[in-house]
């Protein structure tokens, strides 16, 4: 039986549809399931991987009720194989019993175990209200909820911005990034971004407060990020090489406060009246300290806002906050094995949501 529910449909009514098919389906029971397999065209695929076996004939009530027979039997237990990796009996007796026979290779108790919890949960939820829509019935079990709402680790790993200060006061004159042929310590960057940060926030940047920012490929561009996120800001990237209309429309999508960009760049964007723009290479900051500005971020603050393709033929805003992005960026180091003395070739755009690891 092959059953779709539907999200608004009520369970009684879902649960007589369901009858109804598989009475239906009586007609055609005798026909093989090689046969079947082969009308559907599966090129020799299985078509299923599980079984349900429902059993309303009381075998062992019924043997122990033969009269006059010499033969008693006591307890009757049957075990069949099957060649799927999921069998699960359901017996109609005096109370109903569930039992999975099933392949180690494919299951392990664990999952068999939060299955038959799941299985429980719903028989429970259509006993109690068969007028409720299917939508509104909860999967998971009480201990489940528990375990997602209390023990979900908390973030451990600081912000980036702070663990890349981090690094610049253990190494400040440790190479961070190479361009066009220049090298630019941990030190280095850092005092720039720092002394950016400032500036942003000397001009109202503050918590999760939006800054587009609209830079070629530079060193200067990597200070631009790092310095929003210092200030306590959300970066959003924009593309030098994007059509207008698509930047126009990502810089008000996005309800950006300020546009930090440079002189050259700034009179082929299409910026809104009435937005802020700061030109960095037209900017003196001489007079800022170089040290980091007093701001705490929480894990849960928002980091960055990066647009996807849409899947509505428009971009859409993925807001990225400062925890998920610091233990991303750690598990990708994990992941690739990376140290101090690695290097990473950057070639992606910084409005491509991987270029922010």
């Amino acid at each position: 039986v092959i059953a779709t529910p539907q999200a608004g449909q009520r369970v009684g009514d879902w649960l007589h549809s369901v009858q109804a098919e598989n009475l239906a389906l009586r007609e055609f029971e005798h026909t093989p399931l090689n046969d079947i397999q082969r009308w559907a065209g599966t090129g020799g695929e299985a078509l299923f991987d599980s079984l349900l076996v429902f059993d309303n004939y009381p075998v062992a009530e019924a043997l122990g009720q033969q009269a006059e027979s010499s033969v008693r039997f006591g307890d009757v237990v049957s075990r069949e194989r099957t060649n799927y990796p999921l069998a699960v009996a359901v017996a109609a007796e005096r109370r109903l019993s569930i039992s999975y026979g099933y392949d180690r290779a494919a299951f392990t108790r664990v999952t068999i175990e939060r299955l038959n919890g799941h299985l429980l949960q719903l028989l429970a939820a259509f006993m109690v209200d068969a007028e409720r829509p299917l939508a509104s019935i909860e999967l998971l079990t009480e201990a489940e909820r528990a375990a997602l709402c209390h023990n979900w680790p908390r973030f451990a790993e600081p912000p980036v911005h702070l663990g890349i200060g981090a690094m610049a006061r253990a190494w400040p004159e440790r190479q961070a990034l190479i361009f066009n042929g220049q090298r630019f310590s941990y030190g280095e960057l850092d005092q720039r971004a720092n002394r950016l940060a400032n500036e942003l926030i000397a001009r109202g940047v503050g918590q999760e407060l939006r800054v587009g920012v609209a830079l070629p490929r530079s060193d200067g561009l990597l200070v631009a990020l790092l310095a929003v996120l210092k200030a306590g800001g959300a970066y959003v990237p924009l593309d030098l090489s994007y059509p207008r209309e698509r930047l126009a429309y990502l810089m008000e999508d996005s309800a950006i406060s300020l546009l930090l960009t440079e002189a050259p760049q700034r009179a082929q964007l299409p910026i809104p009246p009435g937005l802020a723009v700061l030109e960095l290479n037209n900017l003196d900051l001489s007079q800022h300290a170089s040290s980091a500005p007093a701001v705490e971020v929480a894990p849960e603050s928002l980091a960055y806002i990066i647009y996807t393709s849409g899947s509505t033929g428009r971009p859409k805003g993925v807001a990225v906050a400062h925890g998920p992005l610091a233990m991303h960026c750690r598990s990708t180091g994990e992941a690739y094995r990376m140290t101090p003395a690695d290097c990473e070739l950057h070639f992606l755009s910084f409005a491509f949501d991987g270029a922010h690891e």
